[in-house]
């Protein structure tokens, strides 16, 4: 019966816990274990075996690393590389993970994409030895049509855009007043006021 649930910070804001046994957890437990953080409102997902760092950390880090070595290459400053991300990869995946982002950008779907971007992939992750084989591809395309079948693609593209909308009216709204330039009437009636109160 022993496990792991390991959440995400702040784990009530953010639903994600990594449920994880070990060779001798038995998968009942691991399955009651998925069954309660659902019922409780959380986002389980099911750590299959063992690794450093979990499933988030190790994708996070891998993206902070890469970040640190543009910043260091001189190829883009911290704030731009925060950008790329604030203003594009992560407004995707704040409701799409990287394997839908790829299934919906390329016309025949999550293989075509690899196919098309996989060398750029591989040339990038040159120094990691990774590398991507046509038995990988169509394992990865076939999750993703049980997933999602190729006639649900068109419909799903959709609703991708019209969350991506709706984030941006939402973001828009959410920016706080207070980063708009104050008008200069304005910052003039508040010092006037400020110099009554002293």
């Amino acid at each position: 019966r022993c496990l792991v649930a390991h959440p995400v910070n702040p784990p009530y804001l953010l639903p994600l816990v990594e449920v994880s046994g070990a060779d001798f957890t038995a998968e009942a437990s691991v399955q009651r274990t998925l069954a309660l953080q659902r019922a409780v409102g959380q986002a389980p997902i099911h750590v299959r075996r063992e690794v450093h760092g979990f499933v988030l950390n190790r994708l996070q880090w891998t993206l902070l690393a890469e970040a640190c070595r543009l910043v260091a290459d001189g190829v883009a400053s911290v704030d731009d590389v925060d950008a790329a991300i604030r203003d594009g990869l992560g407004r995707r995946w704040a409701f799409m993970g990287a394997f839908e982002v790829g299934d919906l950008n390329a016309p025949g779907g999550l293989r075509d994409y690899l196919e098309r971007f996989g060398p750029t992939i591989e040339t990038i992750n040159e120094a990691s030895g990774f590398r991507l084989d046509p038995a990988q591809v169509q394992a990865l395309h076939a999750a993703r049509r049980a997933l999602l079948p190729e006639a649900g693609r068109a419909d799903r593209m959709q609703w991708r855009d019209r969350r991506l909308m709706a984030l941006t009216r939402h973001l828009a709204e959410a920016e706080p007043a207070a980063a708009a330039p104050e008008a200069p009437d304005q910052a003039a009636d508040a010092a006037t006021t400020e110099g009554r109160r002293g």
